[in-house]
């Protein structure tokens, strides 16, 4: 009997070495003391965890600020957008205003105020040869002249998006050359101090 129970106690022994032998066998032997801890695998009480409430709310935090920041940028990229915009329509037009005053030879050139097929949007005797010879075109946002006649320019002009003011200095120090300046100024609703400015300068004959 005494045989038995330390034949017993022998197989009932905790194993010291690990169980090399394949699962099906280690179940068809058996063991005296089950198994009660249940496997840990590294971290995973970290995802059984989850997040706290406080975790969830800097997590919302570090978000809305930085929404806030990106939306703060919309404004300026539009704003920076328009500005391009009329840059290059007030260049457009200055070239135009240009080509139109290059058109004719001579002392006196035509502008156009308005559509060429229109006799009346025709500005004519445009002098190169008087100092401080002035006129001043309305445009609408496609840069197109418009037949309206302005004579302030830095008056507000709502039904125009461009006024352009074409103006002459003959001290050049060059014989029958005179330097054309055209300023630009945008909106034309707005009134000259909150206006968008462009200046071009060329040199004529005449």
């Amino acid at each position: 009997m005494l045989s038995s129970y330390n034949s017993v106690k022998a197989f009932c022994a905790p194993r010291t070495e690990p169980l090399s032998l394949p699962s099906h066998q280690a179940l068809s032997r058996g063991f005296c003391a089950p198994r009660t801890k249940p496997l840990s695998f590294p971290g995973s009480g970290a995802l059984s965890r989850g997040f706290s409430l406080i975790e969830i709310v800097l997590a919302l935090g570090i978000i809305a600020f930085a929404l806030v920041g990106i939306m703060g940028l919309f404004p300026i990229a539009l704003k920076s957008a328009q500005e391009s915009q009329r840059e290059t329509r007030a260049t457009h037009i200055a070239q135009q205003i240009f080509s139109d005053l290059r058109v004719l030879t001579g002392t006196n050139r035509t502008l156009l105020r308005g559509p060429s097929s229109d006799s009346n949007a025709l500005i004519t005797n445009f002098s190169l040869a008087v100092n401080n010879n002035a006129s001043i075109i309305a445009f609408d946002n496609d840069g197109v002249a418009l037949t309206d006649t302005v004579t302030t320019f830095s008056n507000s002009y709502a039904a125009a998006a461009f006024l352009a003011q074409v103006t002459v200095d003959t001290n050049t120090g060059v014989p029958n050359l005179s330097r054309v300046q055209t300023t630009i100024e945008a909106p034309a609703a707005a009134a000259s101090t909150n206006r968008s400015r462009y200046t071009f300068v060329t040199l004529m004959n005449y």
